[in-house]
């Protein structure tokens, strides 16, 4: 480059801020042939989550109604919400997701009603939030059990 005044401008990767200005203007003097800018980024932690639940009631004998309900606790504007996911596990390990929720931003807590089915035993729950902050997606969450009974 030929000495003189340049206006050197980079793009922020995905998951990350700046913590300056993403724009310079530096001078090159005669016999440099390098640039040299201090970029301030940073990859931000994604902030603290919460998801509550709640199970309704912890035991249940088949063919009967029991109430997932959830509720995200932290709604800041710079999160994006992508969806929300229930999983039931079986007593023997295997697993289905039971919903998937993406009606966003508003649907923020909710409830599922399933009907106890086999087999018997402990079952467990997982509730999974996905989000989005800063273009990098994040998953919180929490998880309970439940019996289902004959």
């Amino acid at each position: 480059l030929p000495p003189g005044t340049y206006t050197v401008t980079f793009t922020i990767p995905a998951g990350y801020v700046a913590t300056t200005t993403t724009s310079y203007v530096v001078g090159l003097d005669e016999n440099e042939d390098f640039l040299d800018a201090d970029f301030g980024i940073v990859k931000p932690s994604p902030p603290r989550m919460g998801i509550w639940m709640k199970i309704n009631p912890l035991a249940q004998k088949v063919g009967r109604s029991i109430s997932f309900s959830w509720e995200v606790l932290t709604i800041r504007s710079d999160i994006i919400p992508q969806k929300i996911e229930l999983k039931l596990t079986k007593p023997d390990g295997t697993s289905f997701i039971l919903h998937t929720t993406t009606n966003f931003p508003t649907d923020y807590k909710g409830t599922k009603t399933w009907t106890a089915t086999l087999p018997t035993g402990t079952w467990w729950i997982t509730i999974t939030y996905y989000y989005t902050y800063y273009g990098v997606t994040y998953r919180a969450g929490t998880f309970g059990s439940f019996t289902v009974t004959p």
